[in-house]
Formats: structure tokens, sequence, C-alpha cells
């Protein structure tokens, strides 16, 4: 109620806006994107995280990837711009499990929605990282992404080598990864694989934009 509320309060203004927003597919209807879209809102996205309905269980996401998949495409009458996000390498996820999230990929893809696939990364203190921790490894790539891009050189065998002004940093994550617990993966004998079947799909990060909302 609240939100209909500042939805009405959007429309009241005496100059436009365009807004964007992440939501979650449950909690969409089509007279609630009515009223969104009326209300000036150009893009929506939505985490949906697994094509596995055992993995969106595991994960107790509250919905099947039918349901992510009918509302998302739903979404594309309102929105110019719908954006979903998956995770690839949780460390209960098997092959056929990973298999199903990149066929549900592409079927999002080729519906018109904007697709963004992302590495597995720990958040800390959650019921995952407890039970996985022993198997956590420092990612060098997963550090030099998100901190100290730019000031990094990678070779040509992945390997990350970066100024010794950062070595302190460096170690202060790799001392704590119940803190920074978002700088490893875990490591096992699928995560090669998984990683190596990413590279060679025919998607790899996310599909190109639509449209200048899309950015």
């Amino acid at each position: 109620s609240r939100f209909s509320r500042l939805l009405e309060g959007f429309r009241q203004l005496s100059f436009p806006i365009q807004w964007k927003c992440f939501s979650r597919v449950d909690l969409m209807g089509a007279e609630l994107m009515r009223e969104m879209a009326a209300s000036g809102c150009v893009a929506v996205a939505y985490g949906i995280e697994s094509g596995s309905n055992r993995t969106l269980e595991t994960l107790r996401k509250g919905f099947t990837i039918e349901t992510a998949y009918a509302v998302s495409v739903s979404s594309l009458d309102f929105f110019p711009s719908v954006h979903c996000s998956f995770i690839s390498g949780y460390p209960f996820e098997d092959m056929p499990e990973f298999e199903e999230t990149l066929q549900w990929v592409r079927r999002f893809s080729h519906a018109g929605v904007t697709v963004l696939l992302f590495e597995y990364a720990p958040l800390a203190g959650s019921p995952l990282y407890r039970q996985h921790q022993q198997d956590l490894v420092f990612s060098r790539e997963h550090y030099s992404n998100y901190v100290v891009t730019g000031m990094e050189d990678i070779q040509f065998d992945g390997r990350y080598e970066t100024a010794a002004t950062h070595d302190d940093m460096y170690r202060l994550v790799m001392e704590h990864p119940q803190i920074f617990s978002g700088f490893y993966r875990y490591d096992d004998d699928r995560y090669q694989r998984k990683k190596e079947r990413v590279s060679q799909y025919w998607m790899a990060g996310r599909t190109p934009a639509r449209n200048k909302y899309d950015l």
C-alpha cells in the first residue's frame, strides 16, 4: 500500500521522471506493473539465480523457474528493459542443474529479456558460507575485478600480478575470509568445468543491451 501511494505521488509530480528498480517475480502482477509503468518505471531487474527448481528450492527463493520466466516475459509488455540475473557455481549445484540454468538463460534472452550471468561468491555469515567455508579459496580474479581494477597485469595464463603496494590489502583479505568472503570461491572438481562451459557458451557475462534503458 505504501508503494502504491509512492507511485501515485510520482504521477502527480509537475515534471516527468523515469526510474528503474529491483523487484521479485513473486511480488509482481499485471496491475502493479501497469501502475509502475504509468509512474515512469522504464526498467525492472529480477534476481532469478538458477534455472534448476531444486536449486531454487534450496535457496528458498519461493518461486519456480517456470513462474520466473512467465513473469519476466510479461514484464516486457510494460517496461522497455527487463533484466534477469543468474548465478553459476553454487557449491551444491551439480552439472545437470548448471546446464539447466544455461538452457533457461537462452530462453529468457530469446524472449527479449536482458540476461546477466554471475559467478557465485558467498555472503559472509550466510548459511551457505557456514556450510561450505572449508572449501573456500581466495580468488585473485574476484579481488582484482572489484578492488584494484586497472592496477593489475593480467597474464595470458590467467594469473593476476599486482603492484607490491597492494600486498597489505591482499594479506588482510586472505587472513579474514569470514569477513571478506565475497573475494573467495568454492574450489571443487566442477568449478573449472563450469567456468569452461560458460566461456564456450554463446553468452558470457551478459547479453547485449537492447535499448538506452538497458544500460
